[in-house]
């Protein structure tokens, strides 16, 4: 795809302001998964980093970043990287690109957030999230 803005040689402050849009809440998401993705899917070769790769695949940037992080997975960290892991993994749980963007332009329904984590932890063992009551490996 051509469209990318994430490319070889970039420092990742370079790769979080070209994602975040000068957007605060996109800036605080993309901190949050370079710090926490590689705790809280420790199975991922690039840590958050590949998180961050799969949102530039998708064309989601800026007040979008935010709008997943903190609509559709209630600024849950753990729950976005199992939304993107979904993705990346073959549309489990009916995440597709189509189901990102349907639940960040505001049918949260269109993705549920229960099956997703259920599945890629099917996939995944070692994958957890931060959200209260999942156990932790």
């Amino acid at each position: 795809m051509a469209n990318e803005r994430i490319g070889l040689g970039m420092s990742f402050q370079d790769v979080i302001s070209a994602m975040s849009e000068g957007n605060p809440g996109a800036l605080e998401a993309c901190v949050e998964v370079l710090e926490k993705g590689e705790k809280i899917d420790p199975d991922s070769m690039l840590g958050g980093f590949g998180a961050l790769l799969t949102l530039d695949m998708l064309n989601i940037y800026g007040s979008r970043i935010y709008l997943l992080w903190d609509y559709v997975c209630r600024g849950d960290v753990g729950m976005m990287l199992a939304v993107l892991r979904a993705k990346q993994m073959g549309e489990l749980a009916g995440v597709n690109k189509e189901a990102i963007n349907r639940a960040i332009d505001g049918n949260r329904a269109s993705i549920d957030l229960d099956a997703v984590l259920a599945a890629v932890r099917k996939e995944l063992p070692n994958f957890y999230a931060t959200t209260p009551g999942i156990q932790t490996p």
